[in-house]
């Protein structure tokens, strides 16, 4: 079994890497770990950050489908869903917000949302930038 002082490395080359691979990496790391163990709570922070604001779309990809691994084994803390929600409102990449909303549907569909990332959802899904995206 990886120890968590391994996990908390790739969770800090994914938040400070200047390599794309190096992110790429951690990500689908981070991801594949998390779907068979809990993933300390920095992790899970990371991979959230990277969705909502990394510069690479395959690095938000990643960090969603890590995020979709670790949420379908119901091991994403109430603090990572807010994360999910908050990028649906502050990230500014249409893609890293479609992988938000997909996630929390989700995730959703298997636990109790809290009001915050149910009110972010509604927002998000009445807004034009959303409605183009999916239309496309």
């Amino acid at each position: 079994e990886l120890p968590e002082e391994a996990i908390n490395s790739l969770a800090q080359a994914l938040s400070t890497s200047d390599y794309i691979d190096a992110r790429l990496h951690a990500t689908g790391l981070l991801g594949a770990i998390g779907g068979s163990r809990e993933l300390p709570e920095e992790a899970i922070k990371s991979l959230a950050q990277a969705l909502a604001n990394d510069e690479d779309e395959g690095v938000r990809r990643r960090a969603a489908e890590a995020l979709g691994e670790i949420g379908a084994s119901a091991q994403l803390p109430e603090e990572a869903v807010n994360a999910l929600a908050k990028a649906l409102s502050t990230s500014g990449y249409i893609d890293a917000r479609l992988h938000a909303t997909g996630l929390l549907g989700a995730i959703g569909g298997s636990r109790e949302l809290p009001e915050e990332a149910i009110n972010s959802l509604a927002q998000a899904l009445s807004t034009s930038d959303y409605i183009d995206a999916r239309l496309h």
